[in-house]
């Protein structure tokens, strides 16, 4: 077993995850991985378990590429570094059978007042929505500028929180999760409009985000909101799922 800690503190509970997280926690998602809150010394982590692997993919992140787990860890780590939010990464495992890479676990804190961008799509009666859509346009060209792009930039991956109760003027705290598939380096013009296809809002909403965004990165708005549209509008007419 392979055991990264953030903290000493961390790694009694750590070591003991493979034998309690079917047993402990509350489930938070179940698909191709499994989410739960478990509870640590008064402390609420999160804990994500990546699904079970194919031969090949135990191989392969094995030797070569290292696992997800490890790479949400090390991800969070360096957007920490660039003031980039994400929940506080306490630590990942590893357990092997064979040699080979059988179960991959990544802990986090638990972001309890944040929202995610789901709740932004239509119908919503979140106050502030227009300024809220325009930080997340903003924040996006944010982070294509320091060179990350999140190749899963869908609603369940951008977390967000009003600070106005505690701030004297409204400020939204932003983050980013799922951070095993980011990409690090420059991120084009094409790259960085074709992140927001995933965002199936409606028409105003990506228009209001492209300006933020090209704002942020020295475009002209009016064309990366066409862009930003025309791309939405051919991805999800074509899966009849489209909010525009």
């Amino acid at each position: 077993m392979n055991i990264i800690a953030i903290d000493s503190k961390y790694e009694p509970f750590l070591r003991t995850l493979p034998d309690i997280f079917d047993k402990q926690g509350t489930l938070i998602h179940e698909g191709r991985n499994t989410l739960k809150t478990i509870d640590f010394n008064g402390e609420t982590l999160v804990v994500k378990r990546f699904g079970q692997l194919r031969l090949w993919q135990r191989i392969i992140y094995t030797f070569f590429r290292g696992s997800k787990a490890k790479r949400s860890y090390k991800y969070a780590l360096r957007l920490q570094e660039k003031g980039i939010g994400t929940p506080h990464p306490k630590g990942y495992v590893e357990t092997t059978e064979h040699g080979l890479l059988a179960d991959a676990y990544y802990v986090c804190s638990y972001a309890e007042q944040y929202h995610t961008f789901k709740e932004l799509i239509l119908p919503s009666d979140i106050a502030d929505r227009k300024q809220l859509l325009w930080a997340i346009g903003d924040f996006t060209g944010r982070l294509h500028n320091e060179g990350i792009r999140h190749k899963d930039y869908s609603a369940g991956n951008i977390l967000f929180h009003d600070n106005s109760r505690t701030q004297p003027y409204r400020q939204f705290s932003l983050q980013l999760v799922d951070l095993n598939r980011l990409h690090f380096g420059h991120v084009t013009t094409h790259a960085g409009l074709r992140n927001f296809e995933r965002l199936n809002i409606d028409r105003e909403a990506l228009t209001v985000m492209a300006h933020a965004y090209a704002l942020r990165r020295g475009l002209d708005p009016d064309c990366c909101a066409k862009y930003i549209i025309r791309h939405r509008w051919h991805k999800h007419v074509k899966n009849a799922t489209t909010n525009l």
